[in-house]
């Protein structure tokens, strides 16, 4: 697929066929028979203009695929699709996505083991003893583990921030301790 726009939206219901397919003769007689078994293996190949939103992130997707989907079973995949290009949208706040992967190893297409780095720069003045001068400050945060059971770590560099203050910073632009109650809530 060398171009594409997808755009995925939550389906929390799907639709099956029937288990059986039902031929109704012109005479009238009524055959059941069990459905024919579809076994499918597709290779899918995605080039450099696949553009991809869901769930708050808007990126780029270069990789490959191979998916198999079989009778009376989830729908699996195995391989790989780098995230390039892109933004996920935090709370009003968009972080860059950059060094990110959608993982699939003989997996539910619908869970893959993430890998994904976002992160935003802000100018910041000491106003703490973690800074000594203006400067750009990193934070953002670390998704691992999979779609459905997520794993997110928070990190900035200069590193020494609490959780908390990254949290904010990347929320407020401003540490935790400095927030107005009304902005920290």
């Amino acid at each position: 697929i060398p171009t594409a726009d997808l755009k995925l939206v939550d389906m929390t219901t799907t639709v099956t066929l029937p288990p059986e397919t039902i031929v109704i003769k012109p005479s009238g007689i009524i055959k059941q028979d069990k459905a024919l078994p579809v076994l499918t293996e597709i290779e899918v190949i995605l080039g450099n203009d696949v553009h991809l939103e869901s769930s708050g992130i808007s990126t780029f997707v270069k990789g490959h695929l191979l998916v198999k989907d079989y009778p009376d079973t989830e729908t699996l995949a195995t391989g790989r699709l780098n995230l390039t290009q892109g933004s996920y949208d935090l709370k009003g706040q968009k972080l860059r996505i950059d060094n990110s992967a959608f993982i699939f190893t003989n997996s539910a297409i619908s869970n893959p083991n993430l890998n994904i780095r976002a992160t935003k720069a802000i100018q910041h003045s000491p106003t703490t003893q973690t800074l000594t001068e203006k400067q750009t400050l990193t934070v953002g945060l670390l998704v691992a583990g999979t779609a459905e059971n997520p794993h997110i770590l928070l990190f900035s560099d200069p590193a020494g921030w609490s959780q908390p203050d990254i949290l904010s910073l990347i929320l407020l632009g401003q540490p935790a301790s400095m927030a107005s109650g009304a902005n920290l809530q």
